[in-house]
């Protein structure tokens, strides 16, 4: 049987090839260093959650398109809040938290493969 030509492979980044939480929580420990696991949990809950809720206001016309770098500064806000942690440039990076994703443990290789 002869192999098909493949010119193109689509992928979902997020989840797929990176571990956004992972990303997440290493910069939300950037931020509140002394902060136990379960209080990043805490503030990388509250991150997804304000995410969650406003990508889906976008979607039912509650709110205008804005992109996924507005998003995430609100949720950097809000976490820095909660850890009672406001400096402006520590917020400015850990909204950027989301441009530094580690890839889950298998996207190298399988990668590869595919290449």
């Amino acid at each position: 049987m002869a192999q098909p030509e493949i010119d193109a492979v689509v992928v979902d980044v997020l989840g797929t090839l990176v571990d956004e939480p992972a990303g997440l929580r290493a910069g939300l420990r950037e931020l509140a260093p002394s902060l136990d696991a379960s209080g990043i949990e805490k503030l990388l809950s509250l991150w997804q959650r304000h995410i969650a809720r406003e990508q889906r206001d976008v979607v039912d016309g509650v709110r205008p398109y804005v992109p996924s770098d507005v998003l995430d500064l609100e949720a950097a806000r809000l976490a820095a809040d909660a850890a009672g942690a406001g400096d402006h440039a520590a917020v400015a990076a850990l909204a950027r938290a989301g441009r530094r994703l580690p890839p889950w443990s298998d996207t190298v290789a399988g990668l590869a493969l595919l290449a």
